[in-house]
């Protein structure tokens, strides 16, 4: 595990430096990462981590941007009409979300979908990559489909709260209609794997969604992350460990 974080620091340590080398001006040429405070004896990956840190203080620090949400095509099978989140997002806390959508047509599996997910850095939005985190895919990743990533309930069995209460299918295929979800409450644990570089800061989301039939949704998003609390989930290996003994 320590070899995967390393190179996922070092991947978006090569992000981040692209993003300071473009915006190094003559009053931001003296920026200091506190690199020069590392003793040249204890390698790469110390200079690395202490990269990383000064990346994640700074992001920390960074005043928040208010939640915002749009549609970004009208052609789309699926449009928001409200979406509501605490903000900022208390990742370790708690978030009370709610939202309203009207699906204009049946939706059917294969629904592939594009995510691009992007975090502030000295003022500029670098991407981040796919990567594995608790066992999942996170950042900018492509789905094949990802109806297949939706374990269907049991037959007669109906979807679990808060979706089943709203009557808000929670696997494929979708029926067209208007849904609302009223708001509730939800835990929001950090996984004891996410990279510094994934923590606190700020956002910008896009996601793009097609079945056979044409465009299932677009939406962007943008928004502020806030560790709040410390709720933590486990490693997906420690968790499967657990679970077995």
């Amino acid at each position: 595990m320590r070899v995967t974080l390393s190179l996922v620091s070092l991947l978006a340590l090569g992000l981040t430096a692209g993003a300071i080398a473009a915006r190094v001006t003559p009053e931001t040429s003296n920026l200091d990462l506190g690199l020069h405070e590392i003793p040249s004896e204890l390698g790469l990956e110390a200079a690395v981590d202490a990269a990383v840190d000064a990346v994640a203080d700074a992001d920390a620090n960074t005043a928040p941007v208010p939640f915002s949400y749009s549609n970004c095509d009208a052609t789309a099978a699926i449009q928001v009409k409200a979406l509501s989140v605490t903000d900022p997002i208390p990742l370790g806390g708690k978030a009370t979300i709610s939202a309203e959508g009207v699906v204009s047509r049946d939706v059917s599996a294969p629904v592939s979908t594009t995510l691009s997910l992007k975090k502030e850095a000295f003022g500029s939005y670098i991407e981040v990559p796919c990567i594995t985190v608790s066992g999942k895919k996170v950042g900018s990743c492509t789905y094949d489909d990802i109806c297949s990533m939706i374990p269907p309930s049991p037959p007669g069995t109906p979807c679990p709260a808060p979706l089943g209460p709203a009557g808000i299918p929670c696997s494929c295929p979708i029926a067209a209609g208007d849904y609302t979800l009223p708001p509730f409450t939800q835990d929001l644990p950090i996984p004891k794997d996410l990279p510094k570089e994934l923590g606190e800061g700020n956002y910008k989301v896009a996601v793009s969604q097609k079945d056979a039939v044409g465009a299932v949704s677009c939406v962007q998003l943008e928004f502020s992350v806030t560790k709040t609390g410390n709720l933590y989930v486990p490693p997906k290996e420690e968790a499967d460990v657990e679970a077995a003994a």
